[in-house]
């Protein structure tokens, strides 16, 4: 059974887990190549644990404190950001001009990442709550491509899964952080959902 504490990013990259989440090493098969990403999905996976670890490690966020059964969500959070793209080795469709996209794969990946979860030492409650946070993690995305909309859009899903939003925009933020958006893309677009994100989580 693998205990979450001992999981670190160097451990990952050192390949210590392959017999215990082999489908997280599958990942580095998974070349992304669209408007967010050019890059495995192994090595975005990285990318974004290691910008959560920055913010957390920056900054104090008190209701990452808060515990579910014996882990803070702090801990948890880490979890669902370890396997939330843990699908896409099963989802990736291939364009005719080469890029990609992944349909599915936060309610797809929730199924999976349940199973894996069978390998940690975490109670149900622990595990439900990542697994929320994986099925749930591409609302914002979607949300925040209708900038006339997304006000009430985000209010709405603040109802929804008020247990998980604050988890869910800061994964969100996350992904958008380590994106192609700032640097290739749309640099406005990125400001406009980073802003969204911290204003919504208070992170000022």
């Amino acid at each position: 059974m693998i205990n979450i504490t001992d999981i670190s990013i160097d451990k990952i990259i050192g390949g210590e887990f392959q017999k215990e989440i082999p489908e997280l090493y599958e990942l580095k098969n998974i070349f992304e190549n669209n408007s967010w990403r050019h890059e495995t999905t192994f090595e975005h996976t990285i990318s974004a644990l290691s910008e959560y670890e920055k913010i957390t490690s920056a900054r104090q966020i008190d209701w990452l404190d808060a515990k579910i059964n014996n882990n803070s969500k702090k801990s948890l959070l880490r979890i669902a950001i370890l396997l939330h793209d843990i699908s896409k080795n099963d989802t990736m469709l291939t364009a005719d001009d080469k890029t990609n996209s992944f349909p599915n794969h936060e309610e797809k990946g929730a199924i999976e990442a349940k199973n894996i979860l069978e390998r940690f030492k975490l109670g149900e409650d622990e595990k439900n709550f990542i697994i929320s946070i994986i099925k749930n993690h591409g609302h914002p995305h979607e949300i925040l491509r209708n900038r006339e909309e997304c006000d009430q859009a985000l209010d709405d899903l603040k109802i929804k899964i008020p247990n998980i939003y604050n988890e869910t925009i800061l994964l969100a933020m996350v992904d958008i952080m380590v994106s192609k958006l700032k640097k290739l893309n749309n640099r406005e677009a990125y400001d406009f959902r980073i802003s969204k994100c911290k204003n919504i989580l208070k992170f000022i």
